[in-house]
């Protein structure tokens, strides 16, 4: 069986959301080590959402599906 790229990143998407519902939240290394995906692959399938307040350091991030 053949498959297109959009396809694969569907079925990629598909179970990183599957190990996202499983973990309730993860870190880009733990989805990357779980998922065996590269994390550009990680990235390009999560949104990447800034938040606004910060406590001095570095702005937080929260990734979403």
């Amino acid at each position: 069986m053949t498959y297109k790229s959009e396809d694969i990143k569907k079925m990629n998407s598909m179970s990183l959301l599957k190990e996202l519902n499983i973990l309730k939240n993860a870190t880009m290394s733990e989805l990357v080590n779980i998922t065996h995906f590269s994390q550009s692959s990680v990235r390009s399938i999560l949104s990447l959402q800034k938040i606004d307040q910060s406590s001095g350091g570095r702005c937080s991030s929260i990734y979403i599906f």
